[in-house]
């Protein structure tokens, strides 16, 4: 029977440009040991194109249905130049007098070309072709570690999707921005709760760079925004065993806490299933009061067992608001850093 499961980033339409920087940080030294965080923070970061967000209906919607374009969709080209703001998007439609127009676009990995004509659209009485478009995203988010040794930074423990698909937003550029949690709507069965936090004015911490399967990844710039515990030793995915662990998330204020839990159940590793390796259960009684278990905002939140850093809460059940998935940290490294050589022995749980 397939379960309904929720994402933990809440995400919030921008429309900002941000400075584009260079993911690539493999060749690194993988860490034996990074620092836990657990802190909530903000991220905005611009999408390589624009992400069809919504098709309108109608009249007003006529030239994109015609044409086929399709929620989920990344429009790169228009009339053979890159496009890389929203505002530019629509003011090439809307100054072209109604001349059809050639879009070059990106659907599930392959590229595409359509041609089409825009149409007068009420009330405003402008050209457009019916569609919403993002050229941006913001939300809120937990960081899961921060290597000292490198400055590189993992949070969220999943990625962030375009709007109804599966594909992953690529990121030109972006912002890690400090935050604090304001507020808890508790979770309930068939209703997931959200921590509501606000952005902090003028702070940009760190910088974001990659936007994988695994999470979001980027570079601390300024460490000193946030509150560091000790560094903890890494473990391997085969340490991670059933029983008592316990997370670290921040769910109020600008306060880490530590929350007990229970790894229920450790997964095969599934292609279709890349950041649900194993199934945890909140039994902490103070997180339960608090939030119901686990909620939107606490995605990335790091999980510590046998004294070392096993992975991230990922997804929670909107069955059960007290169960969700996480993911090993190995595999969240394995974005970053050289992949584990195979024939390294697995370090055994203290």
């Amino acid at each position: 029977m397939k379960r309904n499961l929720f994402c933990l980033f809440l995400i919030i339409l921008l429309l900002t440009p941000f400075v584009s920087e260079d993911a690539a940080a493999h060749g690194l030294a993988r860490p034996d040991s990074l620092i836990p965080m657990g802190q909530t923070a903000g991220v905005r970061f611009t999408s390589k194109g624009l992400l069809v967000a919504g098709c309108m209906t109608g009249a007003d919607g006529k030239p994109a249905r015609d044409a086929g374009l399709a929620v989920g969709d990344f429009i790169t080209h228009i009339d053979g130049k890159q496009i890389t703001s929203a505002a530019e998007f629509q003011q090439r439609v809307r100054g072209g007098g109604g001349k059809a127009v050639n879009l070059r676009l990106v659907r599930r990995g392959v590229s595409a070309e359509i041609t089409l004509t825009p149409a007068r659209a009420a009330p405003e009485n402008h050209y457009g072709i019916g569609v919403w478009v993002r050229d941006s995203v913001s939300g809120i988010g937990t960081m899961t570690f921060y290597d000292p040794a490198s400055g590189l930074f993992g949070a969220l423990g999943h990625g962030i999707s375009g709007a109804g698909t599966k594909m992953l937003l690529p990121i030109s550029g972006g912002n890690l921005i400090s935050a604090e949690v304001a507020d808890v709507r508790r979770g309930a069965a068939g209703s997931p709760g959200e921590l509501k936090g606000s952005f902090e004015r003028g702070s940009a911490p760190g910088s974001l760079t990659l936007n994988a399967a695994s999470g979001l990844y980027g570079v601390l710039e300024k460490p000193e925004r946030f509150a560091m515990g000790r560094p903890l030793p890494v473990a391997r995915k085969e340490e991670t065993h059933t029983g008592g662990a316990y997370m670290l998330s921040n769910v109020r204020g600008h306060e880490v806490e530590r929350f007990e839990v229970e790894i229920d159940r450790i997964y095969s590793e599934n292609a279709e299933r890349p950041t649900r390796n194993f199934l945890i259960r909140v039994t902490d009684p103070a997180l339960i009061d608090r939030t119901g278990g686990i909620v939107q905002g606490m995605s990335g939140s790091p999980i510590i067992q046998d004294g070392k850093i096993i992975g991230a809460v990922t997804h929670v059940l909107v069955s059960d608001p007290k169960r969700g998935y996480g993911i090993f940290i190995d595999n969240m490294l394995d974005e970053i850093y050289e992949p584990a050589t195979a024939s390294a022995a697995p370090r055994r749980a203290a």
